[in-house]
């Protein structure tokens, strides 16, 4: 029998709307130990506090929960990389029969207060990074499928080996950016940099293989990150950025913001950047760019719920996407100091 908030309060040693406040996060006057109290009895006795987990208690409720990590407090549906990989995983959603709930989450508790609210029969989580993998992975009980986390080769083993229900969608990122560097350096630029949001260089990430396939291909030339603090300023970066011929840009949503800042100041960049977002050939001038499938990652990731609920899924495993350099006007020529 499902427990009471009455009895969760009892047990906490706290009134029935403090546990109310924590459930629903409006715990801004709720002691850090308290909250984690109160969390901890709901994740011990599986609460479900609403009608609709409690209608959801069958075997399978037909519901996966798609979960995009992230700092911001608001998840933005304008990102083109949000809203690609969701299309993906709606499509096969539909075709599996399932509904899908899309939240976002930058803590723990944040997973255990949806997981006690609903009665989801897997869960997608993009863009999780690895230095929180494990804390957020010990709390999950069910298929799992993370798109775009990376991590060590030991954390992987052990995670496979505790679990045979998680699997990873990447891409190789850092062969593509050797592909994107490739196409610089072949078209003459020597003053190449590599242009990124602003993230913890020590912790494995996209970025971070990006990063490496950029520095492999540069060789004895010198290599240059650039970060760009997300949500500052973009002209700000022109002084950054001004001295160099080529960039390597980490993401099409930041080359165009870059493209379009240097086309105000009638200065020449050669730019490759990666995803090949919609807009990316409509731009003036074009966007080249490393073509990633991301509404293939969103298809694939529901893929792997739906066939592990009907028990049809390969044991816990990695998919690797690829992609493919796609040139248009942002690349061009350069000779000594003049570029074409």
């Amino acid at each position: 029998m499902n427990i009471t908030l009455k009895e969760i309060a009892e047990e906490a040693g706290v009134s029935t709307m403090t546990v109310s406040n924590v459930i629903n996060r409006k715990n801004a006057k709720v002691s850090q130990e308290t909250k984690e109290r109160i969390l901890e009895i709901i994740k011990k006795h599986n609460y479900s506090p609403n009608m609709n987990a409690r209608a959801l208690s069958s075997k399978h409720s037909k519901l996966i929960g798609v979960l995009y990590f992230s700092q911001n407090e608001v998840l933005d549906f304008s990102n083109p990389f949000v809203a690609e990989v969701l299309s993906g995983i709606e499509k096969k959603a539909r075709a599996f029969g399932y509904f899908i709930l899309v939240n976002h989450f930058k803590e723990p508790e944040d997973l255990i207060l949806l997981q006690s609210n609903w009665n989801f029969d897997g869960f997608i989580i993009i863009g999780l990074m690895s230095d929180k993998f494990e804390l957020f992975n010990q709390n999950i009980k069910i298929p799992t499928v993370y798109v775009d986390t990376i991590l060590q080769n030991d954390t992987l083993k052990r995670t496979f080996e505790q679990r045979k229900d998680v699997y990873f969608i990447l891409t190789h990122d850092r062969k593509l950016a050797r592909k994107a560097t490739q196409h610089q350096l072949e078209l003459g630029h020597t003053k190449i940099g590599f242009l990124t949001y602003d993230i913890d260089m020590n912790v494995p990430s996209v970025i971070i293989e990006r990063y490496k396939g950029y520095q492999d291909m540069m060789g004895d030339l010198p290599v240059h990150l650039i970060p760009y603090k997300e949500g500052t300023n973009i002209s700000l970066l022109y002084d950054k950025i001004k001295d160099y011929t080529a960039l390597v840009v980490t993401a099409d949503i930041l080359a165009a913001d870059v493209a379009f800042m240097l086309k105000e100041r009638k200065k020449s960049i050669s730019l490759v950047g990666f995803d090949d977002i919609k807009i990316s050939k409509y731009m003036s001038p074009s966007l080249s760019t490393i073509r990633i499938d991301q509404t293939k990652k969103g298809e694939l990731a529901l893929e792997k719920i739906g066939n592990q609920l009907k028990k049809e899924a390969k044991e816990s495993d990695i998919i690797f996407l690829d992609g493919e350099l796609i040139v248009r006007e942002s690349s061009f020529k350069v000779i000594g100091d003049e570029q074409f």
